[in-house]
């Protein structure tokens, strides 16, 4: 790599230089390459590690393959990107010539951007999670003080009533968006235009139209979301995330998309849904189609599911009534549940023997009240080391 270690760059860098295409080209000796240049650039190993997965799937597509393909693949790039910081597309573009040789389908790339307008709406917004929040299409912010809320539209979409109170209109045109932001450690309740319910779990984003004018019904969801969807035969339901797609008629299922844990997951509780993960089109990867109890979790590669039947699907929603419910589970595992809904750090240092818990859980506490509790059950110390709890 011929970037000096303080200079400035990223992974379209790594993709424009000859040394490291060489390098990750060798199959044999490729991870020891890739090891020996994180070591070199420890604070480019997301980077490098993206440039590497981009080139391998670049290879993956060949020159034959159809506009719509190589379109796919453009965009997945894009979007795992958008997420981390803003690049200039000239130079992601120019990565992308030189490995694909794909000639002037670079410039079909800028003239024919036919990303669906909700995605790009997502990919423009950046939500911080301070503070519950709905924001209508003309900019207004609706800030919700409560520890939960209902928000309920019309069926044209342009009156929006907030908690049986409050009466908000907005004006309805194509392509316009609003958003419900929960921070952590509360969670909202919406009803959107076509009669679908929808429960926004803490430190999460619902991105949707105020109403539902095409073929499709389509949302996006970062974080957790619970659906209960209206049925509409003549116009399926897609739930998007960054990393796959639901499509669903009427059914009720859970959707966590939680980028910061890497955790991808569909959960069928009612219904029938289908799951396709966001590079499937592009590698042939099959769609998945859950029964009830079935949770689908995206795998490491980012193109295949690992489909388990589990033994309590409620328990995975219960957050939804503002408690959480457990079955003999893992402690480390109910902690992960209180952590991720209050976004606080939590330490198990107590016994090494399996241990496991059921009850019930009320979030409407404080989250120092509620670890106190599994700390009893535990029959364990609960102790607040600057915010960061530790049970031992």
């Amino acid at each position: 790599m011929s970037q000096n270690k303080g200079e400035a760059f990223d992974f379209s860098d790594f993709l424009m230089d000859d040394e490291f295409i060489k390098g990750i080209s060798d199959r044999e000796n490729a991870r020891d390459y890739i090891n020996d240049l994180k070591i070199n650039h420890p604070d480019k190993a997301e980077d490098i590690e993206l440039a590497v997965k981009v080139f391998y799937e670049l290879k993956n597509v060949s020159k034959e393959s159809s506009n719509s393909q190589r379109k796919n693949l453009w965009d997945k790039i894009l979007l795992k990107r958008a997420r981390e910081r803003r690049i200039q597309l000239f130079r992601i573009a120019a990565s992308f010539i030189l490995l694909a040789g794909l000639g002037g389908s670079a410039m079909y790339f800028f003239t024919h951007d036919q990303k669906p307008a909700i995605e790009k709406f997502a990919l423009s917004t950046n939500p911080t999670f301070d503070q519950s929040q709905l924001i209508l299409s003309d900019g207004q912010k609706i800030i919700i003080s409560d520890y939960e809320s209902k928000v309920t539209y019309s069926s044209d979409g342009s009156n929006v009533i907030v908690n049986d109170s409050t009466e908000l209109v907005q004006e309805i045109k194509p392509e316009i968006f609003n958003q419900m932001i929960v921070p952590y450690g509360k969670y909202n309740n919406l009803q959107l235009s076509d009669g679908t319910k929808v429960w926004v779990n803490s430190g999460s984003c619902l991105v949707y139209p105020p109403v539902f004018s095409g073929k499709t019904r389509e949302v996006y969801v970062q974080g957790e979301a619970y659906f209960e969807v209206a049925e509409d035969k003549t116009k399926p339901f897609f739930v998007k995330t960054d990393q796959f797609r639901v499509e669903v008629t009427g059914t009720r299922f859970c959707i966590q998309a939680n980028e910061k844990e890497e955790l991808f997951t569909a959960l069928l509780l009612e219904g029938e849904v289908s799951v396709t993960s966001s590079q499937g089109k592009l590698v042939g990867s099959e769609k998945v189609k859950l029964n009830p109890g079935q949770l689908a979790s995206l795998k490491v590669d980012g193109k295949n599911f690992h489909v388990l039947s589990v033994e309590y699907p409620e328990n995975y929603i219960a957050w939804k009534n503002g408690y959480l419910l457990f079955n003999e589970e893992p402690i480390n595992e109910v902690l992960k549940r209180v952590s991720r809904f209050y976004n606080i750090n939590i330490e198990f240092r107590g016994s090494s023997k399996p241990l496991h818990i059921s009850g019930k859980l009320d979030l409407k506490d404080e989250p120092e009240r509620v670890l106190k509790g599994i700390s009893t059950i535990a029959k364990s110390n609960l102790v607040n080391e600057n915010g960061n709890f530790v049970i031992y």
